[in-house]
C-alpha cells in the first residue's frame, strides 16, 4: 500500500484523494493497538471532513460509518451502547448507500455493515432487512457468502424467525467444504428451535460422529440433542444424553467472560436443566428423588455465583416449585414426614421470592401457598403437630395485599376468595378453629359467576368443605 501511494504521489495522480489515502493508511498502520486505533480514527475523521464529497462520496461515507461503528463497538457493554455513535454510524452508512446506488460492490459492503451495526445493538429486524438485501448482490468468495449468511441466520433467530435462520444455514451447508461441524451444529440448533426435531437430531448425530468438540461444546450440544430426542418421544436415548451432559459438566469449571464470551459461564446451569429433565423422564421413584434432590442441591449451591443463566428471583422460583415436586413424590410413596418437610422448604423459598420481588401475592408465592394449604388439609394429621413458622404472618400479608388491590378483576377476586376458603378449611381441620365469615356473600362473587363460571363452581365446592 505504501509503495503504491508513493508511486501515485510521484506521478501526481492522487490530487484530492491524497487526504483520503492518508486517512486509510493511518487506519492500516494502527493495526490492533487500541490506543493507536482511537487516535487514527480521530485523525481520519478530520482528514475526511476536508475532502470534496462529490468525487468519492460513497467510500468517504463508508469509512466514516465504519469509524463510528468501531468506536461504538469499543464503548459497548453487553446491552448498553452509545446511542450517538450508533446514530452517526447509521447516518454515514446510509449516506454511503445513497452515493453507491450505481456501484454494486460498495453497496454490498455498506449493506453488510449496516446489518452488523444493527445486530450489534439488538435491532434484529433491521439487521435482517439489510443483510437480506446484501444477499441480492454477488459475493467475492465462498467464505464471504458463508459469513454473511451466518450473520443473517443469527439475526433471523433473534428476531424469532427460526425457520428462516435454518434456511440460511442450509444454504451454507450446500456450499461448505470445511468447518462442517460448526455449520451442522448451528443448523441443528435452529432446527430444534423451529420444532423440526428429527432434522435436528440427524444433524447433531453427524457432529457427534466427527468427535471434534470440546467438553464445553459437548455439554451444550448434547443438552439440545437430548431435548430434541425427548420431543421425538425417544425417552431412553434422551435419558442417556442428559446423563452425558452431567458427565461433561463435571469436567468443567466456571469460565470468565471475554471478548468472545459476553457473559460468564457456569456449568451448573446446564446440570440444573439436565437434572430437571431426568426427573421428568425416569420412571423409578428413587431415581426421581435422586435427580430432583440433585437439582435442588445445585440451585442452593449457585446462590451468588457468577455465570448462572438466571437471576435470583428465577432461582427461588425454581426451588419453590422443585420442593413441591419432591413433596408430591414423597406423598405417592407415603413418606409423609418427608413430604411435610419438602412443603415447608417450598414455602420458605416462595416467601424469599416474594421478598426479592416485592410482591406479596405474585404467582410463585400464591401457587405455593395454595398448594401448601391443600396438602395440609389432605394430610391434616401430619400438619397438626406443627406448621411453617411464618404461615400465619404470610397469610395475613397476602390478605392485606389482596384487600389493597386497586380495581381487582374477577380473577383476582377469585384468587382472594379461594385463599380465604382454603385458610378457613385449614384452620378448621388442622387447627380446630371454626370459620366465622360468610365468604361467598362477597359482592365480587357475582362478577366471578358471570365472567368465569368454572371458577365460581370451584369456590362453591370449597365452601361446602368449609361448612
Amino acid at each position: 500500500l505504501q509503495k503504491s501511494i508513493a508511486v501515485l504521489k510521484k506521478q501526481k495522480l492522487l490530487g484530492d484523494n491524497e487526504k483520503y489515502m492518508t486517512a486509510l493508511t493511518a487506519l492500516y498502520k494502527a493495526g490492533s493497538n487500541e490506543a493507536k486505533l482511537q487516535k487514527a480514527y480521530d485523525q481520519a475523521l478530520v482528514l475526511l471532513d476536508d475532502i470534496d464529497q462529490q468525487k468519492n462520496g460513497a467510500m468517504i461515507e463508508l469509512i466514516r460509518g465504519y469509524i463510528y461503528h468501531q468506536k461504538l463497538i469499543k464503548h459497548k457493554k453487553i446491552y448498553a451502547y452509545d446511542k450517538t455513535l450508533y446514530q452517526k454510524a447509521h447516518y454515514h452508512y446510509m449516506m454511503a448507500l445513497d452515493y453507491a446506488r450505481n456501484n454494486g460492490r460498495i453497496a454490498a459492503t455498506v449493506l453488510q455493515n449496516l446489518g452488523w451495526l444493527h445486530k450489534s445493538v439488538n435491532q434484529f429486524a433491521l439487521a435482517v432487512n439489510y443483510l437480506q438485501k446484501r444477499t441480492e448482490y454477488d459475493f467475492i468468495s465462498k467464505t464471504n457468502e458463508q459469513s454473511v449468511r451466518w450473520q443473517l441466520a443469527n439475526a433471523y433467530y433473534y428476531n424469532n424467525q427460526a425457520d428462516e435462520a435454518l434456511h440460511q444455514m442450509q444454504l451454507i451447508l450446500n456450499t461448505a467444504d470445511h468447518n462442517l461441524a460448526a455449520f451442522q451444529e448451528k443448523a441443528a440448533f435452529y432446527a430444534m428451535q423451529a420444532g423440526k426435531y428429527e432434522q435436528a437430531t440427524s444433524l447433531y448425530e453427524k457432529v457427534l460422529k466427527q468427535k471434534q468438540l470440546s467438553h464445553l461444546n459437548n455439554a451444550k450440544m448434547r443438552l439440545a440433542y437430548a431435548y430434541s430426542l425427548k420431543q421425538m418421544g425417544k425417552t431412553q436415548s434422551s435419558i442417556t444424553q442428559f446423563k452425558q451432559v452431567i458427565a461433561y459438566c463435571e469436567k468443567l469449571s466456571i469460565l470468565n467472560k471475554n471478548k468472545y464470551r459476553p457473559v460468564d459461564f457456569n456449568p451448573a446451569s446446564l446440570e440444573i436443566i439436565a437434572n430437571g429433565f431426568l426427573f421428568q423422564l425416569v420412571d423409578d421413584t428413587q431415581q426421581k428423588i435422586k435427580y430432583i434432590k440433585k437439582r435442588i442441591l445445585l440451585l442452593n449451591q449457585v446462590k451468588g455465583q457468577k455465570g448462572i443463566a438466571f437471576d435470583e428471583m428465577s432461582r427461588l422460583a425454581f426451588l419453590a416449585k422443585d420442593y413441591q415436586h419432591l413433596a408430591l413424590v414423597y406423598e405417592k410413596q407415603n413418606m409423609l414426614s418427608e413430604m411435610y418437610e419438602a412443603m415447608n422448604h417450598s414455602l420458605s423459598m416462595a416467601i424469599a421470592w416474594s421478598n426479592e420481588a416485592g410482591d406479596e401475592i405474585g404467582p410463585v408465592k400464591y401457587r405455593t401457598m395454595i398448594n401448601y394449604l391443600s396438602m395440609a388439609i389432605e394430610h391434616e394429621m401430619v400438619f397438626q403437630t406443627a406448621s411453617h413458622k411464618s404461615l400465619n404472618k404470610t397469610y395475613q400479608a397476602m390478605t392485606k395485599s389482596f384487600d389493597e388491590y386497586p380495581y381487582p378483576t374477577a380473577m383476582v377476586s377469585y384468587q382472594r376468595i379461594k385463599l380465604s376458603l382454603l385458610w378457613e378449611i385449614y384452620q378448621g381441620r388442622v387447627k380446630g378453629v371454626k370459620g366465622k365469615t360468610a365468604i361467598l356473600e362477597d359482592d365480587s362473587v357475582i362478577k366471578i359467576k358471570k365472567i368465569i363460571p368454572n371458577k365460581y363452581a370451584e369456590l362453591q365446592s370449597l365452601n361446602k368443605l368449609r361448612e
